[in-house]
């Protein structure tokens, strides 16, 4: 018992010292950074990865997601977006037994009208092993694989636009 208290009395102390130095775990909302815009509006059309972005910038507030373009300082367009599974490796009989999935996507920033600066191209990449004897297994295997890319994709494009410079003459 005296051990457990000489543990969490540590555990104490490094939380502390931890919060004192500005330490935020990832995600938090206590996060220093912002959109270098107040409020957006979100032009997904049927990209895959729109509802994660909404969430992720309402619940990190980055910035205020506004209904209509006119009343938002930028627009996020998300323009494209690929994905493939392209065999990566094969068995001794010539049957893929690895798969390289992508997902990529490019956005715009809009502010009245005009696209700024280059377009935001982000992607991600793993691979999956694949077994044809486990096939229900696999395919659940590669819909969760889909997804760890989906949100890696919204985390990047969120430290894009985080960091995006607007440029001199807008």
């Amino acid at each position: 018992m005296r051990v457990l208290n000489k543990f969490f009395l540590l555990l104490a102390i490094v939380l502390l010292l931890l919060s004192g130095c500005g330490f935020h775990l990832r995600g938090s909302p206590g996060a220093d950074y912002k959109f270098p815009f107040k409020k957006v509006y979100l032009d997904c059309g049927t990209v895959v990865i729109c509802s994660n972005l909404n969430t992720a910038i309402k619940t990190q507030e980055l910035a205020k997601i506004v209904t209509n373009a006119e009343s938002a300082d930028a627009t996020i367009k998300l323009v494209k977006e690929e994905t493939s599974r392209d065999a990566q490796t094969f068995t001794s009989v010539g049957r893929a037994s690895a798969y390289l999935l992508t997902y990529r996507v490019i956005a715009q920033i809009i502010q009245k009208h005009e696209q700024l600066g280059n377009d935001l191209v982000v992607s991600a990449s793993s691979t999956m092993q694949y077994n044809d004897s486990i096939i229900l297994a696999t395919n659940q295997n590669e819909v969760t694989f889909w997804d760890q890319l989906h949100e890696s994709v919204t985390n990047q494009l969120i430290k894009r636009i985080t960091f995006f410079k607007i440029p001199a003459n807008h």
